[in-house]
């Protein structure tokens, strides 16, 4: 892991929680809970061991943007549940970091656009709710 780390391409603190570190290194994204005392690589949503070079956070929607060489860009969506970890958290069991719903503005346009106008899915009015589980739940046939 130190190893890893000496290679630093950027990094970034969050918005909200000053002891919530990013480091973008050229093996991934690390990430601190404890103001950079202790790292953890980041593997969540499949996430490639990838070089990252920029990162930013998205305020508003709490999203994590993750510029990597030869993979594109990664959005890490609403990293809320991640602002909820702390030092002292053990990871046995599981646990709730809370409800969130989302709001989604509609919009309506009358004007022509052209080639210039985006579709895409709409976001889902739906409630999450995030979690943290320490082993993969399998069903026993």
């Amino acid at each position: 892991m130190q190893a890893a780390l000496r290679i630093c391409a950027c990094h970034q603190e969050d918005t909200v929680d000053s002891n919530l570190l990013f480091l973008g290194t050229e093996f991934g994204l690390w990430i601190s809970v404890d103001g950079g005392k202790q790292w953890a690589q980041y593997k969540g949503s499949g996430f490639p061991a990838v070089a990252v070079r920029d990162i930013v956070v998205q305020a508003r929607e709490s999203d994590l943007v993750l510029a990597t060489h030869g993979r594109g860009i990664w959005i890490i969506d609403d990293i809320s549940s991640l602002r909820a970890l702390t030092p002292d958290f053990d990871g046995q069991g599981c646990g709730t970091s809370g409800f969130h719903q989302h709001s989604v503005p509609e919009w309506q346009r009358r004007m022509a656009e052209g080639d210039a106008t985006f579709y895409g899915p709409s976001r889902t009015t739906d409630a999450f709710i995030t979690y943290y589980q320490k082993g993969r739940h399998i069903l026993a046939t």
